[in-house]
């Protein structure tokens, strides 16, 4: 079966952590029945499973050995960031950028490092959950990295250029 573009970007997702239809909807930018129809496709097809069927986990979904299989391979230092800290390549450029410019309001990061502004809202609020960045203000979403998103920055430096 050959795969569209946001089945493909699920299951990298689901790869990064991100396995919650509510991390599909805001990544994507789709509504959630479209996200939890994506999802009941992949399960179908035997590429993700839930992770339980019954309370909160029912939500959340991981990967068969048939949908890592239809995943690129990751680079070493994706693979090494991913293992050791939980984050992938676009959310580490984004502790980078906040490290070198306190006070961000977040629509900047977007034009600053090209990121679509779906992906980026769903990227700022999993580092806010790691403990790695701060977001404050009302009307103007500002970003401040934490102590230890800068100790990923300090760790990884050398690998963005």
């Amino acid at each position: 079966m050959e795969l569209n573009k946001n089945e493909k970007k699920i299951l990298g997702y689901i790869r990064e952590g991100r396995n919650t239809l509510a991390d599909f909807t805001d990544n994507l930018g789709v509504s959630a029945p479209e996200a939890n129809n994506i999802a009941e496709k992949l399960e179908k097809e035997g590429f993700i499973v839930k992770e339980a069927y019954s309370g909160n986990k029912r939500y959340n979904f991981l990967l068969t050995d048939e949908g890592v299989e239809q995943l690129s391979d990751l680079t070493d230092d994706e693979k090494e960031l991913l293992s050791n800290e939980g984050i992938n390549m676009s959310q580490l450029k984004i502790l980078k950028h906040t490290k070198a410019n306190p006070d961000l309001i977040a629509a900047q990061i977007a034009e600053k490092i090209d990121i679509p502004a779906m992906e980026l809202i769903s990227d700022l609020r999993y580092l806010v959950d790691r403990g790695m960045l701060k977001e404050k203000g009302v009307l103007r979403r500002k970003v401040e990295i934490l102590p230890k998103g800068e100790e990923v920055v300090n760790k990884y430096q050398d690998r963005l250029s």
